[in-house]
Order: C-alpha cells, then structure tokens, then sequence
C-alpha cells in the first residue's frame, strides 16, 4: 500500500507545523483588521495587508458546519479507513478548518456537531489536527499518536 501524502511545510505554514507537533493549534491574526486568517498565508484575505499576521493559539473547539462521509477515498492509503468524516469545522475564532472527524461513528455526526482539536502523527515530525466530540472523553488510540490540546479546555 503507498504511503499517505504528508503536507511539506513551508515559510508561510512551518510555525503551524511546529505548533501542531507539540500540541497547540496555532491560527493567524492580522494585526490591521482583527480577523483570524487560515489556512497559514502572507496576507490577509479579508483587508489584503501584507506582513501584517500574527500567530495566536487558538482554543481548539469548534463545531461541525459541513460534512460528508467518505466510503471510496481516491487516495488508496486511505482504503482500510473508510468511512472517513470529513468535515468543515467552523473554529470559535471563526476561520473555517477543513478535517477529519474522527472517534464518533458517521451516524453520530450532526451539523452543529462541538468538536475540539487533537493531533495525529503523520510521519516523524508532521501532526495535523484531527477533531473529535467535545463531549468525549479522552482516549488512547492504537492506530495513531494524539496530542490533545490544553489551553482553553
């Protein structure tokens, strides 16, 4: 089976990354308008400045504003993981995230849906947030390496 494809970071998006690896979810601010800007970018979409975004940790909660259930991905890696949530998760900072939502069975999922943040190990150094219940609790899993989120629990 190939491997699963692995963001590549870069200037824009490295201290999101870097973040992600120790468990924080970082989102950018611009510091001209007040919005939170993601995806990681160099400009704000909303006034359009330039070089004017911050990076603020983000609370990690949400809730589910879109979602669809994959039962035939295009990526084969992905296979033995069907179904797989996929979901538009419209963070309390306000940007919207598009991710898994994983630990809840596809029925189980609702628009409205409060989620809240972990992280699953790509690879060596790469994590990405996941989103589960934020009702669950907390569980180990044997298929990947989660960091939950801290700040603002």
């Amino acid at each position: 089976m190939p491997a699963k494809p692995v963001p590549r970071p870069d200037l824009d998006s490295s201290a999101y990354f870097e973040a992600a690896r120790h468990g924080s979810l970082l989102i950018q601010r611009c510091q001209t308008c007040a919005r939170f800007v993601f995806p990681p970018r160099t400009a704000c979409p909303t006034c359009l400045s330039s070089h004017t975004l911050e990076w603020r940790e983000a609370t990690g909660r949400g809730y589910v504003s879109s979602y669809c259930v994959v039962y035939r991905p295009h990526h084969p890696s992905f296979y033995d993981e069907v179904p797989i949530v996929f979901a538009a998760v419209a963070m309390n900072e306000g940007p919207i995230m598009l991710s898994e939502i994983r630990r809840v069975l596809p029925n189980r999922v609702s628009i409205g849906l409060p989620v809240r943040a972990e992280f699953l190990q790509l690879d060596g150094s790469i994590f990405i947030p996941v989103w589960v219940p934020a009702d669950r609790p907390i569980q180990a899993s044997v298929e990947m390496t989660c960091l939950t989120i801290s700040a603002n629990s």
